[in-house]
């Protein structure tokens, strides 16, 4: 075994030296700064020295008493704690900074006196609708966690279950809000009767008070069908082709009311008793012109309009033939003199003149008639004579 040399005895002995000290320069070094405080209540008072003793001291005495009978006097150092209950008296007897709850607390300064307040957070909000009652709103605060009726936070609620199901504190249900459903008819496909909708709930309702509520739409729907929209012709009124006519709608573009053609023929060149005449077809109610037809040469068929004699006192009438094919007025019924001009005025006969009348008082007048009847007997004298002679 080595030999300790006396040059390292000397540096041990040196070193058993130093950690003999070191009690005694640990007893000589200066008392940290620590806060120290004296915490009073109606069940007593203690003094608590450091920051974590000082908040859990503050928070048991503010639980076994009330908060309002919990005073705080901060004798000396710096004391920075959180969650001191609401109704806590602080006073700052010393010198050092004295921070209570952080932001959202109190900076006390020296020889000032601070109770903390209620510092409102959350609102609890929990409204009526229009399928269940609501809740009044309660306040909560940051500080204390605890809940309030009041916005000043000055009624606390103790049980916040019992408080909410407490029908005192019930909101009532609201009313539906309703928005009208519409789907009205076309022309296309039927509609719908206009029908409400809850803009919150989405429950439908066949009233717009909301008090009749639609099981199932679609069977309701069926059940009040309205019928489709008739068709609206657009501005061009008659559309037509070669096969008939029709309309279209303005709003769908549909074609309806398709039918056939009512045609008439249209005489563009009036057949003679020599020549075939021409026309065409015509449609009387779309007015499409169709097929060029061929007119067959004409042949007179007449019948007699019987006339009138003329008197003495009205004028006559004039019998004539009258074609019923060709409306052609004609003098004889062979139709050899035809009647071009006016036909009322050719038909006329003038009224027929009245005999002379004798004057009254006339004696040469009488003479005549004598000698009339005289001469006639005469005559017949001499007729008779010669017969008997001749027998």
């Amino acid at each position: 075994m080595k030999r300790t040399t006396g040059k390292g005895m000397g540096v041990l002995l040196a070193l058993l030296m130093l950690v003999s000290l070191l009690p005694a320069v640990a007893l000589a070094a200066p008392e940290t700064d620590e806060p120290k405080v004296e915490i009073t209540t109606d069940k007593g008072s203690e003094t608590v020295v450091g920051n974590a003793k000082i908040q859990s001291a503050i928070q048991l005495a503010a639980y076994k008493s009330p908060a309002e009978k919990v005073k705080v006097n901060v004798l000396s150092g710096d004391l920075d704690i959180w969650g001191i209950p609401c109704g806590v008296t602080i006073t700052n007897s010393g010198t050092g900074h004295v921070v209570i709850n952080g932001k959202i607390g109190v900076t006390i300064p020296t020889g000032k006196t601070v109770t903390l307040q209620h510092v409102k957070g959350w609102t609890y909000s929990d409204p009526p609708t229009c399928e269940r009652e609501g809740v009044q709103d309660l306040y909560k605060c940051t500080v204390c966690h605890n809940y309030f009726e009041d916005e000043a936070m000055t009624i606390k609620v103790d049980n916040f279950y019992q408080w909410t199901h407490d029908p005192a504190h019930k909101l009532p249900k609201l009313p539906h809000t309703p928005e009208t459903i519409s789907e009205p008819s076309t022309c296309t496909m039927p509609g719908v009767k206009d029908y409400y909708r809850c803009t919150y709930c989405g429950k439908v309702f066949s009233d717009e008070a909301c008090t009749q509520e639609i099981a199932d739409l679609d069977v309701w729907k069926a059940e009040h069908r309205l019928p489709s929209l008739p068709h609206t012709p657009d501005e061009e009124g008659w559309h037509s082709n070669e096969y008939g006519h029709y309309h279209k709608c303005a709003v769908c573009g549909q074609l309806f009311d398709e039918q056939d053609h009512d045609f008439e023929i249209v005489v563009d060149q009036k057949p003679t008793t020599t020549e075939e005449g021409s026309g065409h077809q015509h449609c009387t109610i779309c007015g499409y012109d169709g097929e060029t037809v061929v007119l067959p040469v004409h042949t007179h068929d007449v019948v007699l309009v019987p006339g009138k004699e003329a008197t003495t006192t009205e004028t006559g009438l004039k019998p004539y033939y009258f074609c019923e094919d060709c409306g052609g007025n004609f003098e004889d019924e062979a139709c050899t003199k035809e009647i071009t001009g006016d036909l009322d005025a050719w038909r006329v006969i003038p009224v027929k003149e009245a005999p002379a009348t004798p004057q009254t008082g006339d004696q040469s007048g009488i003479a005549l008639y004598a000698g009339l009847l005289i001469v006639a007997a005469l005559g017949v004298g001499v007729v008779y004579r010669r017969k008997r002679e001749s027998v």
